[in-house]
C-alpha cells in the first residue's frame, strides 16, 4: 500500500523494511548500503519537487540537470509495468548513486515496494553473492566479466555504452532476461529496448513513447516524461516510429574524405579481441579532414592484420596507439578523454 507518492511501504533494504527516513540511519547497517544513498533519501524526501542530477560527461562536458520526481516515479512505473515487477521482488543495486541508472533504481524499489540488495559497484558484482534477483542493471564491463553468473538475475538490463558483438552472441546463446537499454539522464532512464537473449536488432519503444528521426539524429517523444521533443546526438535508422537501430553518437562521427564512418559501427567489426578494450575514432589530416585511428588499452596487439580482415579498405585505421590505462566514467570508456590524449601525442610528434 502507497501511503505517499514518494514511498510505498513495503520498501526494503537488504531484507529489512524501510520505516520512516527518521529512522534510517540507526535502523540500518551502513556498511552494507551503497555511498551516496543516504543523500539520495535526504533530497528524494524533502519538500522540493525536483531532484538534481549530473550527466556522466562520457560524451561532452558534465552538467547538472533538475528533473521532477514525478517524472521519475513516471518512469519507475513504466518500467515496473512492462518487467511486471511487484512488491517484494528483489532487486539489486550495483551502479553508483551519483548518476541516472543508480537513482533510478532506488526511485523504482521506492515507489513500488522493492526489496533492494545493495553492494559495491565495482567490476564483479554478483559473483561472490548467493542471492538471485528478480531484477538488476549494469553496465557492459560489469557484465562481461559477470557472464557465468548471470543466472541469478531473471531480468538484466544493460546500458551506458555500447555492446560489442561478441558479448551480444555470448549473451544470446547463455541466458534469458538480458536487455540493452537506450536512454539518457534527461528520460530519466530507459526508453527503449533491445531483448540480447533473442537477438533482437532493433530497440523498441517503452509503452507511451514514439520516436522521430531529423537529420539522421533520434528524436524521442515522451508525454510523460517531457512535455518538449528530445533531440538527441545519436544517430539512428529509423525502422518505424516504435523502433530504430542505433549507429552511433553524432559527437564521434568521422569525417574521411567526405564520407562520414562511424566508429561504434567499425569496432563491431573488429575480431578477436574479447579481452582488450579499444576504440576507433578519428584524428585531423591535411588532405581527407580526419582518418580513422585505432587507440588499445593497455598495448597493441601482434595480430592487427587478423583482426581487421573485416574492415573494408577505407575502415582500416591509419594509425595504431595505446593507453596504458583507459580513462572512464561510471565503467564506461571516456571516449572523449581517449581522443584528446590522441590528439595531444599527434600534435607533439
Amino acid at each position: 500500500m502507497i501511503f505517499n507518492q514518494f514511498l510505498n511501504s513495503e520498501f526494503k533494504i537488504n531484507g529489512q523494511l524501510f520505516k520512516s527516513l527518521d529512522n534510517y540511519k540507526s535502523q540500518f547497517d551502513h556498511h552494507r548500503t551503497v555511498d551516496g544513498l543516504t543523500s539520495f533519501f535526504l533530497e528524494w524526501f524533502n519538500e522540493k519537487k525536483h531532484i538534481t542530477l549530473e550527466t556522466s560527461g562520457s560524451t561532452g562536458t558534465p552538467k547538472k540537470i533538475n528533473i521532477k520526481k514525478t517524472v521519475m516515479i513516471n518512469s519507475a512505473k513504466k518500467t515496473a509495468e512492462f518487467f511486471r515487477l511487484k512488491e517484494g521482488d528483489r532487486v539489486l543495486l550495483c551502479l553508483p548513486i551519483k548518476y541516472i541508472a543508480g537513482k533510478m533504481m532506488v526511485v523504482r524499489s521506492l515507489v513500488i515496494g522493492l526489496d533492494m540488495y545493495t553492494v559495491e559497484s565495482n567490476s564483479s558484482p554478483i559473483k561472490m553473492t548467493s542471492n538471485n534477483y528478480d531484477f538488476a542493471a549494469m553496465v557492459p564491463n560489469q557484465v562481461e566479466k559477470n557472464i557465468n553468473y548471470l543466472n541469478k538475475i531473471k531480468v538484466l538490463l544493460v546500458g551506458g555504452a555500447p555492446i560489442s558483438n561478441s558479448l551480444s552472441k555470448l549473451l544470446h546463446s547463455k541466458t534469458n532476461g538480458v536487455y540493452e537499454t537506450f536512454g539518457m539522464t534527461e528520460t530519466a532512464s530507459h526508453v527503449a529496448i533491445k531483448n540480447l537473449s533473442t537477438g533482437e536488432k532493433e530497440f523498441k519503444a517503452l509503452p507511451g513513447i514514439s520516436f522521430e528521426s531529423e537529420n539522421d539524429q533520434l528524436v524521442i517523444n515522451a508525454p510523460h516524461l517531457n512535455n518538449n521533443k528530445i533531440v538527441t546526438n545519436d544517430i539512428i535508422e529509423l525502422k518505424s516510429n516504435q523502433s530504430f537501430i542505433w549507429k552511433a553518437r553524432k559527437d564521434f562521427v568521422i569525417n574521411c574524405g567526405g564520407i562520414k564512418y562511424f566508429p561504434e559501427l567499425i569496432e563491431k567489426k573488429i575480431i578477436g579481441l574479447e579481452d582488450r578494450s579499444f576504440i576507433v575514432c578519428g584524428i585531423p589530416d591535411p588532405l581527407l579532414s580526419q582518418k580513422i585511428v585505432i587507440v588499445f588499452e593497455l598495448s597493441i596487439p601482434v595480430n592487427t592484420q587478423t583482426i581487421f580482415k573485416k574492415l573494408s579498405k577505407y575502415e582500416k585505421p591509419k594509425l595504431t596507439f595505446y593507453l596504458k590505462k583507459f580513462p572512464r566514467i561510471n565503467g564506461k570508456i571516456d571516449r572523449q578523454k581517449i581522443q584528446d590524449e590522441v590528439l595531444k601525442f599527434t600534435k607533439k610528434n
